[in-house]
């Protein structure tokens, strides 16, 4: 089976990433704002999500807008 590129699916990982470094949030950190929001999200799918080996939901993208109070499309910056 030959593996899907996931590219496509997550463009946001580059800049989630700086942005939470910027922030200084561990992944602990930024899971339990998550979880604030009524999102849970376990640290291995966020690792994932800034490895660009998981896509992102629209509803994870709007969270972490407000949570490091950045513009949807700053992350695709």
């Amino acid at each position: 089976m030959k593996r899907r590129d996931t590219a496509k699916n997550n463009l946001i990982y580059k800049n989630l990433s700086n942005f939470r470094k910027i922030k200084q949030f561990s992944y602990d950190d930024l899971i339990r704002e998550l979880n604030l929001k009524g999102i849970n999200m376990h640290k291995t799918s966020l690792y994932n999500i800034e490895h660009n080996k998981r896509s992102v939901k629209d509803f994870e993208l709007k969270a972490f807008s407000e949570i490091f109070n950045k513009k949807i499309e700053d992350f695709f910056e």
